[in-house]
């Protein structure tokens, strides 16, 4: 719900989303894990694994195909990805926030 509420909201005919809009461009992944969750996971590949702890060495074909995009995308535009975000939970209402203390590679 909180990804179909940002997608629309960035979508809309409106100052604040077409500013944004003309800056950036915008991907969006809905799902990730078709295949896992139609079996009842939320984590868990078809496979079993767990593609949360996966994107580092990307021996799964969801995060491998995820990186691939992107780094096609930065090839193609000869850009750079400046944001990230992901909207998956459980069953509870959890926030995850970036530690404060890392940097990031992105200078305004």
């Amino acid at each position: 719900m909180a990804l179909k509420s940002f997608v629309e909201t960035i979508c809309e005919d409106s100052e604040m989303a077409e500013k944004f809009r003309s800056k950036y461009n915008l991907y969006v992944m809905p799902m990730m894990n078709p295949d896992g969750v139609a079996r009842g996971h939320w984590r868990h590949n078809v496979g079993g694994v767990d593609t949360n702890r996966d994107w580092i060495n990307f021996n799964q074909p969801e995060p491998k195909a995820l990186a691939n995009f992107m780094e096609e995308k930065v090839r193609e535009t000869s850009g750079k990805f400046v944001f990230a975000a992901d909207f998956h939970a459980t069953w509870e209402d959890i926030f995850y926030t970036i530690n404060e203390d890392l940097e990031g590679n992105h200078r305004v």
